[in-house]
């Protein structure tokens, strides 16, 4: 009877976690379009109103939209394990800007590639700039995964820490749960 009982938890527990991963990737996507307009339009305003040259004004604007999306996803994308004390915040900032900010050279190496060689406009090259950068960004963040359970000081707030969602996927996924492994 239980064994049944807990496959059907299961199969609820894989369903939620099937359409809130979808619900975050969409979310996620979302910001990064949104922060792909704004860093657009950032380079734009430095470059024409503010004189800077477009790789240093591509350096700023892409810093300013990291920061940005970093706000934005731990708000909206991943609420439900954000980070909500000071330091937890300050410390994901942190490890956010490692991570994304490690992408700033390649995609300003591509901007200046599609200008130099490809004969682009900056603001044209830039898009294609954040396109092909934004794989490297992606899988960055998806490893790094800034917003994980692991995190000190954040927690999950519609469930507590440790869910019975988050147990039911370890399972499921063959990882025993902590109070199943062995202490030494």
């Amino acid at each position: 009877m239980s064994s049944r009982r807990e496959r059907f938890v299961e199969r609820i527990a894989e369903r939620f976690g099937e359409d809130l991963k979808k619900r975050r990737l969409s979310r996620f996507f979302a910001v990064g379009l949104l922060a792909a307009a704004l860093q657009t339009a950032l380079l734009w305003a430095f470059v024409e109103f503010g004189g800077l040259y477009y790789l240093l004004a591509s350096v700023v604007s892409i810093e300013i939209t990291i920061v940005t999306q970093y706000f934005a996803n731990n708000a909206w994308t991943f609420r439900d394990r954000s980070h909500d004390g000071r330091r937890s915040l300050l410390g994901g900032l942190v490890r956010t800007n490692i991570v994304r900010g490690s992408a700033i050279p390649i995609q300003t190496g591509l901007l200046f590639l599609f200008v130099q060689f490809g004969g682009l406009m900056y603001i044209v090259a830039n898009a294609g700039a954040i396109g092909l950068s934004g794989f490297y960004r992606y899988a960055g963040s998806y490893r790094h995964r800034a917003w994980s359970d692991s995190n000190s000081g954040s927690r999950d707030r519609t469930l507590g820490r440790r869910t019975w969602l988050s147990r039911a996927e370890s399972r499921a996924a063959g990882v025993p749960s902590t109070s199943e492994q062995a202490v030494p």
